[in-house]
């Protein structure tokens, strides 16, 4: 008894549409693009911690210089900075100076301090005095 059954055939594998390709390359990127992001974010949480700590170290050593507000930070590429506004006397509406640090962001737990300058907020009237080293505004700058 014997059975005649067909040879079976193979699926051939078609070839990608344009769409599909198109489709498949922008999830590559965008994958790549969150995972560098994603790192990057990290890095710059990282430094934002470690830039506090040395802030407040270097604020708490130089408690001469009067009393300070919370700090502000800015994180930059090669190098980080921290202002603090001076406390403002008790019949004064805003602070009218601060001090800012510079600090080295060569790598994620880098503590040195470049340099530390007096800045000042400048009032609506002074605002284009160029001589003046300007503090960070209240979101960051």
């Amino acid at each position: 008894m014997a059975t005649d059954t067909a040879p079976s055939r193979r699926a051939r594998l078609r070839r990608p549409s344009l769409p599909t390709l198109l489709i498949a390359a922008f999830a590559v990127v965008l994958t790549t693009a969150a995972v560098v992001n994603g790192v990057q974010t990290v890095r710059d949480n990282k430094r934002v911690k470690v830039d506090k700590k040395v802030a407040k170290r270097w604020f708490g050593a130089h408690a001469s210089l009067g009393r300070f507000g919370p700090a502000r930070l800015k994180v930059g590429g090669d190098r980080d900075m921290v202002c603090r506004a001076r406390s403002a006397n008790s019949g004064a509406a805003s602070p009218v100076d601060g001090y800012c640090i510079v600090i080295s962001a060569r790598s994620t737990g880098s503590t040195e301090i470049l340099a530390s300058y007096r800045c000042f907020y400048p009032r609506a009237a002074a605002r284009g005095l160029p001589t003046q080293p300007r503090c960070l505004p209240r979101h960051g700058g």
